[in-house]
């Protein structure tokens, strides 16, 4: 089983990243997650209103792209 790291997270997604694996229509596979503050409150004393405006700024963290094989633009199906 393939599994993608959350070191290939992004804190912005665009057609300028490249992919960085590809799965086949079907395949089972995993994707770390990156938590959602990146590990800026490990304790209640690391968390201050300069840290908390840090870390809002990379929560929205995602790993990818990832490619599946035969998908085309558009192609996505309900």
């Amino acid at each position: 089983m393939q599994r993608f790291p959350e070191s290939d997270a992004k804190y912005s997604y665009g057609p300028e990243h490249v992919s960085i694996g590809t799965v086949q229509p079907g395949e089972v596979f995993e994707v770390e997650s990156v938590e959602g503050y990146s590990g800026y409150f490990r304790k209640p004393e690391d968390f201050t209103a300069e840290s908390y405006a840090q870390a809002e700024a990379v929560k929205w963290a995602v790993v990818g792209p990832i490619t599946v094989a035969g998908a085309a633009p558009g192609g996505a199906s309900q």
